[in-house]
């Protein structure tokens, strides 16, 4: 990958944390843009404490799961979640629209 690539990859993907930084402090969070390699990108405190790990990519693999998800929804009400599972993991992994999840963690 080209040093022009990496430059213009990094300054997207600062502008996205920004942007999601923004979105949190429009609910009245306190937020913080880290950034930092290792580190998480956007440190979030309200009643909980959030790291965020913001990801922005020309293409999402996940992403047509998020739109089956989408297909079956009744109403603008209800809200979309994808629960991701690796195979032979413990672990379990919630993906859902950024809006929604604000608006369940709202202070407001």
């Amino acid at each position: 990958m080209g040093k022009k690539v990496v430059v213009r990859n990094r300054k997207r993907g600062k502008e996205v944390e920004r942007r999601v930084k923004k979105k949190f402090e429009e609910l009245g969070f306190l937020a913080e843009r880290v950034g930092v390699l290792g580190k998480e990108d956007v440190f979030v405190v309200g009643d909980k404490v959030f790291r965020v790990e913001v990801k922005s990519r020309k293409r999402l693999g996940v992403v047509r799961w998020w739109e089956q998800v989408q297909r079956v929804k009744r109403s603008s009400e209800e809200v979309g979640v994808v629960v991701m599972h690796e195979y032979g993991k413990k672990r379990y992994f919630v993906m859902m629209e950024l809006e929604d999840f604000l608006k369940v963690v709202s202070k407001k």
